[in-house]
């Protein structure tokens, strides 16, 4: 991570990846981009203690920002038009009778 890439793995501190997450929480990326940031950086940092080359995961107990999640709106009638059919040329789908796993079974 180019923000974390002055520091030795020794001197980072819970703090450090706090400004990070907050940094990419600018605007610029969602919410999904931060917690997988957050995620990575949390592994490796465990495997890192595993290791023995740091004493504490500093990303392990980093709050993330708080988003709301949009509510869900469904389709209306109106909106949602006719069910599309597959097309003429589309292969069949697959039957669970006709399945290689199930070939054998009892019918």
């Amino acid at each position: 991570m180019p923000q974390l890439g002055r520091l030795r793995l020794r001197d980072l501190r819970p703090s450090h990846v706090d400004r990070l997450l907050t940094a990419l929480d600018n605007g610029k990326r969602k919410a999904a981009t931060i917690r997988r940031v957050h995620a990575t950086l949390r592994s490796a940092l465990s495997t890192a203690v595993r290791r023995r080359l740091v004493t504490f995961n500093a990303a392990k107990d980093v709050e993330l920002p708080r988003t709301q999640r949009p509510k869900a709106q469904p389709w209306e009638l109106s909106r949602a038009g006719r069910v599309p059919r597959p097309h003429r040329h589309a292969p069949p789908r697959c039957t669970v009778r006709g399945h290689r796993r199930y070939r054998d079974a009892p019918r």
